[in-house]
Order: structure tokens, then sequence, then C-alpha cells
């Protein structure tokens, strides 16, 4: 296991704390009335009248590396019995915060800014198409190419695409060679950097088929997690690029191309518990590199966002209809909900498009084996050992830590629709049961980066 960090608990506060209107308990919260006064509001009274505009919750915790919201004021250590499947935390509290609750008309806003805070955690990152060359890294787009290979890079959920050029760097034995050959094979790589978190998967693409325009150019796809949703969209809704001669290569890595169960309304309480204990064990490790895990503060948050905005809408979290309504606020998250209903994804895979895209994929099923995954079994249905603990399992199926395996090639109609000339995988890149492999760390596998070879640089 990586050699510790942060501390836990400075890393919790100075992560949640970057979220917009989100302080400390022990700091002054100023709140804006309606006349537009500022009062000032310190602690948290001890009950909440209904028309206090502080909403207070508490990091906690519990063992075993999970870290779990608790809404409201709690005591430095909670009595819950670990074991039971109360709400209640049992465990040590890290921090208490606070904000004032928002209106419905500022909760678009917010997001907006939630989105701004994680793309200034990303070094680098700028949103919109940039250019990449080897040596250089991004560089404004003068042009994009009207002809010859274009590569296009599209990263996922709160991510960059600097981070997955990087991490491709760090493949062992290939992954600098890789970058060097991109060049030349392709007149232009191009990258696609977007919010993820207020936007969804469709107005993403509406905003890349507009900044690409009408290229000539054949384009290949590298894309990752959400990416993926966001690249579909574009060529089966949007239409793609301009050449239909010569059909793009699009390789999904983890993409939730059938919704993911991270973003199950029904199970919001324990995705931002996930989310939070993922932040937190990336946030107190060093990577293989000895350096900080550049994604690890986003997680925590995006966690925090939805949980401000819950919040805000119910005053009373565990009011599971009203939850569907929070999720569905955060349109970024709402265009991969795993649920049978969700429109966006019920319209992407009715799509036919002639020609179909050349799509493959890479996945993983994670089964950690380390100690310092021992959280993983609280969020994962894996047999008797999760009966009876506190909070609802995510996964019930084999998944790579945030998105379910099977959703990874689902790229056609469901079982027992008839859509003419659906789309189909050309090949899969299968890491099998992995105790190494998950979502966060495809590119840096030696065997990514020679599938990517193969498929992209021996194309016809």
């Amino acid at each position: 296991m990586p050699a510790p960090a942060l501390d836990l608990k400075d890393f919790v506060r100075d992560s949640m704390t970057k979220l917009q209107g989100v302080v400390t308990t022990d700091h002054v919260l100023e709140v804006e009335k309606e006349n537009g006064e500022l009062i000032s509001a310190m602690r948290r009274r001890a009950r909440r009248r209904a028309d206090d505009p502080i909403s207070t919750f508490s990091l906690v915790d519990e063992g075993d590396g999970v870290v779990r919201f608790a809404p409201g004021a709690v005591m430095p250590y909670a009595q819950g019995r670990r074991g039971s499947r109360s709400t209640a935390p049992s465990g040590k509290v890290l921090e208490q915060f606070k904000f004032e609750d928002l209106p419905p008309n500022k909760m678009q806003g917010f997001l907006n800014s939630t989105d701004e805070t994680i793309r200034g955690m990303n070094p680098g990152q700028e949103y919109g198409l940039r250019e990449w060359k080897y040596g250089q890294g991004h560089i404004p787009v003068n042009q994009v190419a009207d002809d010859g290979r274009i590569l296009l890079i599209v990263h996922g959920f709160i991510s960059s695409t600097n981070h997955l050029i990087e991490e491709m760097g760090k493949a062992p034995d290939k992954g600098d060679a890789f970058l060097k050959q991109l060049p030349k094979t392709y007149k232009q790589i191009l990258t696609f950097d977007h919010p993820t978190v207020a936007i969804s998967p469709v107005l993403n693409a509406m905003d890349l088929h507009r900044q690409l325009g009408p290229t000539n150019a054949a384009v290949d796809v590298i894309c990752h997690s959400r990416g993926g949703l966001v690249t579909r969209w574009w060529l089966e809704g949007l239409g793609g690029p301009r050449n239909q001669a010569r059909r793009p290569r699009v390789i999904f890595l983890g993409s939730p191309l059938a919704g993911t169960s991270l973003a199950s309304p029904a199970r919001l309480r324990a995705v931002m518990d996930l989310l939070a204990t993922l932040g937190s064990y990336f946030g107190t490790a060093l990577d293989y590199a000895g350096a900080a895990v550049p994604f690890a503060a986003p997680f925590l948050v995006v966690a925090g966002a939805i949980f401000k905005i819950v919040s805000s809408i119910t005053k009373a979290i565990a009011k599971t209809p009203i939850i569907d309504a929070g999720i569905n606020m955060v349109a970024g998250v709402s265009g991969m909900s795993r649920v049978g209903n969700n429109p966006e994804l019920a319209r992407l895979r009715d799509f036919p498009r002639m020609p179909a895209p050349d799509y493959f994929a890479v996945r993983s099923n994670f089964h950690p084996k380390s100690e310092g995954w021992r959280f993983w079994r609280y969020f994962y249905n894996i047999g008797d050992r999760v009966k009876n603990l506190f909070m609802d399992q995510i996964f019930e199926k084999p998944n790579d830590l945030i998105v379910d395996v099977d959703s990874m090639t689902q790229i056609g109609p469901r079982p027992g629709d008839d859509i003419p000339d659906a789309p189909a995988l050309k090949r899969i890149c299968d890491f099998g049961t992995s105790d190494t492999v998950h979502h966060n760390n495809y590119f840096r596998q030696k065997k990514t980066i020679e599938f990517f070879e193969d498929t992209l640089f021996k194309r016809p």
C-alpha cells in the first residue's frame, strides 16, 4: 500500500472547503437575506428552526477506510453500533461543515461553480478543444485539419485530458514510445476538456460538435468513462465528422454505455459515502511515482456538491422520491444513471447509424486483495460477509470501482429490442478479474497501450 501523504482530517477539510459556500463550523458564514443584507452565522443551533437557512453536515471516519456523510451536527465520537443498518454514524468525526441552503434559482449556478472548482484542481485544464503535441503539451487549435487522420481524446467524469495523457506516459516500457508515435500516425491530436457535473453528456457533445466543425478528416477517438457517452452522442446523435468513407475507430475505457450504478438515485446516500471514501483513500496515499493523486480531491468535492443540492431541496435527505429529484438536478450525473427509464441512454441506444463506427472497449473487474481496500466490501455485494452492514451496497455485480462491467460493452439496443443496423463492439481488451487494474488506472497499463497500438496504428 502506498505510504501516507496527508493527514485524513486535513485532506477532508482542505478539499471540502474548496466547494462554494462551504465552511467548517468554527468559521463565520455570511448569509444573504432577501433584501441583500448580509448576516453572519457562527455555529449551528442545537435545533434547526424551519426557517433556519444554515445546514450542517459531518464527515465521519467509520474505520476500515470508510468515510460517511452525517447530516447535522454530531458528537465527536458517535454512539451508533457498527454492525447495525442504522444510518447513524459510529466512528470518529473528521470535520463538521456548514452551508447556506440553496434557493432553486441558484442551484444551476452552484453546479457551474462546482465544475470550475474541479477544473482548478486539474493542473493546466482548459475547457474546449485543444491540440496536443509531443514535447510541447497542449496548445490552442489554430485550425482543425480537414484531411488526413485526427486522434481525439475525451476524458471522463471530474477528470482531464492532461491526466489521461500523463497516465499513458507512465505505462511500463510502452507509454512514452506510444506518445512519440502518435504524431507520426496522425496529422493532428486533439483533446476535448469539458464540465461534467452541471452539464449533461448530450450538451457536452453539442459543444464538441460545434468546436470540431464539419471536418473531412478521418477521426479516431480514445475516450474514458463518461467521455464514452459524449463520444457516442457526437457520432450517433449529431452525425460526427463529415468524412463517412472511413469509419471512426473508437476505444471506450470503462465507459458507462448502459449507465452506472454509482449514479443510482435509489442508493444516493451510499453513493455520496463511496465518493467521499474514494477521495479520502486516494487523497491520503502517494501514487507509484511518490506524488499526490490528482483526482482525489474532486471525488470529495462532487460528493459535497450533491449533498448540498439534495439537502437544500429536501430538508430531509432520507426521502427517496425527493432524492430522485435531487440527483436529476445534477445533469452531468443523471445522464449516466443506470435506471431503466433513463431517457438519454434510451435514446442513445436506439440510434441507428450508417455506417456504424468501429467500436472497441477496455474493461476490468476490480477485486482488490490489499488490506488498504477493506472499505470496498461495504459498497459491493460480494457474498455473505456483507450481510447486516450499516449501508446499502451500490454494486450488485462485477465492476471496475466506478462502472458496472456489463455496462461497458452494452453498446447496442436493450435485449429484445429490434433496432436495425445497431452498432456492435469489434474487439474487447479484457483484464478479467484483477486486484490491480481499476477505473482510474487503465491508461497506465502496458496491455492497454498495446491494445491502442494494435487498434489505431495497424488499421487498414
